[in-house]
């Protein structure tokens, strides 16, 4: 078996129970049930009863669905989808909620003399402020209804590659009319939030302040004026700083943005970092061998010796798996206590700080994640219940906490588990290295030898990965790529576009005094480049903490996320923040070509 189904070298087939029967002789014989609870049923009651009934016939006993491991991938997938849907949408919403705010405000300084006219009429505050509020609910609903279709297309998507994934042989999408409330309930209520600052402040003009025009800028020397007082910048750049400090709330607003959407795509880009270092550990490291055997049921130790002398074999480690409850307290787990050969190196352990450990001469160790979920640690004692053979019941002690990235297992030295069980020599498969030139060789060999269950190859296991996660990886990087990108391409594009509408009678006056073209477009787009330089780093330090805040979210006990981020992810997201940033800027400069100076100078402010 393998992380991912391989359909080329694992297959079920399907037969009639009573052709079974008769081909084996084994009239009325089964070895496994499936058990349907009705509502209301107490699944632990109906698990200790089934017990109680089959303990003559030596079963490893009953479980719920929630130790099943096919069922505990599909709930672990579940977890992390829902902990993506309660982190990424609300930087969606904060980053349009700041863009609604930001459009409003400036808005609402252009048409001061027309909001005064409107109060002088006898319009009250209240139908002003809800003027602005529709105002903004209707810049929403073009984009609520794009959204609608495209996450109709977006969930179609993520359907179809669950149901590759996973192999589900029959899966319907439908659409839930709840997710589309939500959704635009969700986006209506981020542009009333977004506007409500600014209509307040619209809705509290005095009539007689309104109609008049806007007290003019006091140019005086800032504090950035003041500190590089000595540094020789040319006009356009100093135009550029004393806006961007007479101006601070719009300044930051821009960075924010632009910071949120780097911030977005290093929160979701790391999580290919991680999975290339889960895979490094888990397949160089702690599972550095080439072949897993595992025996139809468990084996003296002359197994070992064979599977020495089989074609490519090069040394091997024998273990002994043990299907346990292990118990602490009042809290128990389903678990494999895994008893490793210590002089081997084909299976090892990890310590917290990702080294090598020994493997406990005496005692058990935990993985981490089984000594949160039945709170043990170094040094309790806890019990075991052992679910085959003749089950007997344990004690141990915790010597050792081990770091597992994938599973909730527990350890122990070969030879002390054999001790512990009262049996000597006794294992359940073997971990094997492979000289590379003989695998088919080996393979064939193997596969020959009777009570052998199952034969896991890392190379087809990884080979198998990267087949089935190559293409989900790809879309999904797009996907976000796309999403960042377009975040950050509306704050640059709408910090322009308002920028240029609220200047357009100073750009126009630049160019009448001898301003060249390119000079007039360095103001503006160099203005929107030092906001998106200063929102950078910023940007790499909040997607530095969504990364940590979704690594620990869509932790499960199947897999730990490593917050592992590779400096050429920082460099992917600020490229394509910085790209999207100069589309924006390109497509707005192309309307300082276009300005109209006579008309522009002749606009009323």
């Amino acid at each position: 078996s393998g992380l991912l189904p391989d359909e080329k070298r694992f297959a079920v087939f399907w037969l009639s129970r009573r052709a079974l029967e008769a081909a084996f002789d084994l009239d009325g014989a089964f070895n496994n049930v499936s058990v349907s609870l009705s509502p209301g049923a107490n699944p632990q009651g109906v698990i200790d009863g089934l017990d109680a009934l089959l303990a003559p016939y030596g079963t490893g006993g009953a479980y719920g669905a929630e130790d099943q491991l096919s069922n505990a991938f599909i709930e672990s997938e579940m977890q992390q989808l829902a902990s993506i849907a309660a982190i990424i949408p609300p930087i969606f919403l904060i980053v349009s909620a700041l863009l609604i705010n930001a459009i409003l405000a400036r808005l609402i300084a252009t048409e001061r003399q027309q909001i005064g006219l409107l109060k002088a009429f006898g319009f009250d505050q209240r139908e002003i402020a809800w003027h602005y509020v529709k105002m903004a609910l209707g810049m929403v609903v073009g984009g609520i209804l794009v959204g609608f279709v495209l996450g109709a297309a977006l969930a179609r998507l993520m359907t179809n590659l669950y149901a590759n994934s996973f192999r589900f042989p029959d899966m319907i999408f439908r659409l839930d009319p709840s997710a589309f409330v939500i959704g635009g309930g969700s986006a209506a209520i981020a542009a009333i939030v977004g506007a409500i600052a600014s209509a307040r402040s619209a809705a509290n003009l005095a009539p007689a302040e309104a109609m008049s025009p806007a007290p003019p800028t006091v140019y005086s020397k800032g504090v950035l004026q003041r500190a590089f007082a000595r540094i020789h910048f040319d006009e356009p750049t100093r135009m550029i700083l004393r806006h961007v400090t007479r101006w601070p709330i719009r300044a930051g607003v821009t960075v924010v943005g632009v910071a949120a959407a780097q911030a977005l795509l290093v929160g979701t880009l790391f999580a290919f970092d991680a999975i290339d270092e889960l895979l490094e550990q888990h397949f160089n490291r702690t599972d550095a061998y080439d072949a897993a055997i595992n025996f139809v049921e468990p084996m003296n130790y002359s197994a070992v010796r064979e599977i020495e002398r089989l074609p490519g074999v090069l040394s091997v480690q024998p273990n002994r798996d043990v299907s346990i409850r292990i118990r602490h307290g009042q809290l128990d787990e389903r678990v494999w206590l895994v008893g490793v050969d210590p002089t081997g190196r084909q299976r090892r352990l990890l310590d917290d700080n990702q080294r090598f450990m020994d493997m406990p001469e005496h005692g058990l160790a935990l993985s981490s994640q089984l000594a949160s979920m039945v709170i043990a640690g170094v040094g309790d004692r806890v019990t075991l219940e052992v679910l085959e053979g003749e089950r007997p019941v344990l004690d141990a002690p915790v010597t050792g906490i081990v770091n597992e990235a994938m599973g909730w297992p527990a350890f122990m030295d070969v030879d002390a588990l054999g001790d512990l069980l009262g049996e000597s020599d006794v294992v359940s498969g073997v971990y094997a290295m492979i000289d590379p030139d003989k695998e088919a060789a080996f393979s064939e060999a193997v596969l020959a030898r009777p009570g052998i269950a199952s034969v896991a190859l890392q190379r087809a296991s990884i080979e198998s990965f990267n087949e089935t996660m190559e293409e989900n990886i790809n879309i999904m990087m797009t996907i976000y790529a796309l999403i960042g990108g377009a975040i950050a391409a509306a704050v640059v594009y709408n910090a322009a576009r308002i920028s240029l509408t609220e200047r357009g009678r100073e750009l126009a006056s630049l160019r009448v005094l001898g301003f060249t073209e390119g000079e007039v477009s360095y103001i503006l787009i160099g203005e929107l480049g030092l906001l998106v330089f200063l929102a950078l780093p910023l940007g790499g330090l909040l997607g530095m903490g969504l990364a940590y805040l979704v690594a620990s979210s869509m932790a499960t006990e199947l897999f730990r996320i490593p917050v592992t981020i590779d400096p050429s992810t920082h460099g992917m997201a600020a490229t394509i923040v910085v790209v999207s940033s100069i589309a924006a800027a390109l497509f707005v400069r192309q309307r300082v070509k276009t300005l109209d100076l006579i008309a522009v100078l002749k606009t009323r402010e």
